[in-house]
Order: structure tokens, then sequence, then C-alpha cells
């Protein structure tokens, strides 16, 4: 048999594989129009101020309306505090709405409805937007591969200016948000890389929802070049929110978590873990020579579909349409 043919048949088999796999991990969304995406403005993995401080465990889809069941199962009122929350069903939890079924009725999904057997309204939305959880976080959603059917993230993830940092590690063990920046332009040890990114939500037509409108970063990556261009570490790819993280590591996954509200920093370096792992994260600057310029490019990738975009910036993002090599000089410690 001819190898290519037999390469093009392994190729074209992986790809139905995959569809079909897609297929079967992908559910219609819960409030109708239940096969058409709607807006997102909240992503899994963002940070919550609470009550206690925590990731973001499902996404916030903004709209209102009536909100249905996609399983078929049992429905369970959720509480937190003694306070009414939402109503689950099987492994997914719909949260800020009413309750119109009772605690423990039977309800029929959207998956596997007829005309003459419709899906349950569960309730309707009563703020601006229905929170969506998929087992308790294990899952995103919006993961590639499975959860909402046809989202698709057109909006282009954005960093602010100048917001790109470089710090030096003090040591493990003492938190991130107490080393030094480094100012200087010479890099040396340990050294450990912030960011303010976000991405902003799209609308079922692919628009923007606007600046004042932001939802988290999917995925996190960064990579270092040398004076010539030529790529001399990574990619590192050190933050991919397919599932939320353990709130333990709020603080070694966001520079100025304390701010909120505001822009959040993500530290680039740093994975998605705690406790951290050895070197706490941090980019040793001892893997590459002494005397010569290096550029930093980190990039952020937008959630779901396709179309994903990327950002990517060299040292100071948005100022400098080439890298800016003049800005740091690695030397060594000792």
């Amino acid at each position: 048999m001819n190898v290519k043919f037999i390469v093009f048949l392994i190729g074209t088999l992986f790809i139905v594989f995959h569809f079909i796999n897609k297929l079967a991990w992908s559910y219609p969304w819960p409030i109708s129009d239940f096969y058409r995406p709607h807006r997102v403005t909240g992503t899994l993995g963002e940070y919550r101020a609470g009550p206690p401080v925590h990731f973001h465990e499902g996404v916030d889809i903004g709209e209102t309306g009536g909100v249905y069941a996609i399983d078929s199962g049992t429905a369970q009122y959720l509480y937190k505090d003694g306070k009414f929350q939402g109503i689950g069903v099987l492994n997914k939890k719909y949260i800020h709405i009413t309750a119109m079924v009772p605690n423990g009725s039977q309800v029929q999904g959207i998956i596997g409805s007829t005309i003459h057997n419709p899906p349950t309204q569960l309730g309707v939305v009563t703020g601006t937007h229905l929170h969506l959880e998929e087992s308790g976080g294990s899952f995103n959603p919006l993961r590639s591969d499975g959860g909402l059917d046809g989202y698709n993230d057109y909006a282009v993830p954005n960093c602010v200016d100048g917001s790109v940092r470089v710090w030096r590690e003090v040591g493990i063990g003492i938190p991130d948000d107490q080393n030094p920046q480094i100012t200087n332009g010479i890099l040396s040890g340990d050294i450990d890389i912030s960011a303010r990114m976000k991405d902003f939500y799209t609308a079922a037509n692919g628009m923007s929802g606007g600046v004042d409108t932001r939802t988290g970063i999917y995925e996190i990556s960064y990579e270092i070049f040398d004076k010539s261009g030529e790529k001399v570490a990574g990619p590192f790819t050190t933050k991919r929110f397919s599932s939320v993280p353990d709130d333990s590591a709020i603080g070694y996954t966001f520079r100025n978590w304390t701010a909120f509200p505001l822009d959040i920093d993500y530290w680039v370096t740093n994975p998605v873990s705690f406790p951290p792992p050895p070197g706490d994260g941090a980019f040793d600057t001892k893997g590459v020579a002494d005397g010569s310029g290096y550029s930093i490019r980190v990039t952020g990738e937008g959630h779901k579909g396709e179309f994903v975009q990327y950002i990517s910036f060299w040292i100071i993002c948005g100022q400098h349409p080439t890298p800016d090599y003049s800005i740091f000089t690695n030397r060594h410690r000792g």
C-alpha cells in the first residue's frame, strides 16, 4: 500500500475522531436559542474577591431570561450561607436564578428533548448573567474539545501598555509581591515576569464587548530571544485554565490581586500551582550567555474557537514595533 496514502488515511481518521469526540463532549447553551452562541462576560480562572478570595469556577453568560436544564436528572437546590444560590442537575450548576421547579424533582434536559417532551425550565436569571459551572470547575465550559457548543472567541486579547515588568526573585518561599522590580536593565540570577493582560468578551456576532468589559486570559506563555532574533529559551507555557486551580495559588497567579477590581497583572513565569515548583517558577538567567542583549516575548491566548487570536509583545508592550534589545543585558552572579 502506498505510504502517502497510509499517512493521508491516518491523518483523516485522526481528524474524524477528533471531530466526533468534540461532538460527544459538547452540549447546548442553557438559555434559548440553545444551539446559538451567547455573550460571555466572565470566564473560568478569573480573580474573585469573595470573601474568601477565589478563582472563578465557571463562566458567566451575559443574558437574562429563562434557564433550562442541559441534562436530564434530579434538580438539587444549592445554598450558600443559608441563602438559595441556584440549582444543580448532574454535574452542572446554574447560579443566580429563581427556582421554578421543586427541590428533588426530575427534569428533562435539552439533550434528548423533543417537541412532545420539551426541556424543563429551571428558573429565570435574577441579575445580569447566569453563572454556569461544570463538575465544580474541573472542566472549563469554553474548552476547545467540548463544552458549550459553537462558541468562538473573535476578540483579540489585550495587554496594557508598559505593563510587562521584570522582578528579581528574592528566594523560595518569599511571596512574589515582595520581590523588587528590576529597573536598571541588568538581569541576573532568577527573575519573575509579570504582565497585565485581558481577553475582551465577544457577542454571538463576533463584536467585542467593549473596553470596560474584560475576561480572563486562557493561556499564557513566554520565550527569550537573543540580539539576532534567535530563540534561546522557551516557549514555557505556565498557565492554561482548562480547569479551575486551587484557591491557594491566587498569590502565585496574580501579582496585584489585592487591587481588584482594577486591572490585574498575571505572574507570567509562575505555573498555576501551589505549592510552587522548585525554583518558585522563576526563570534562571544562567541558562543564557553573559553580556548579550535579550528580549522577552510574552503571549496571551484567548478562549475557544478556530479564530483564537494571540497578542505578542516585547519588553514594553505596545511601545516598540520591533524588539528593543537595549533594555536588558544578562549578567551572571558569581
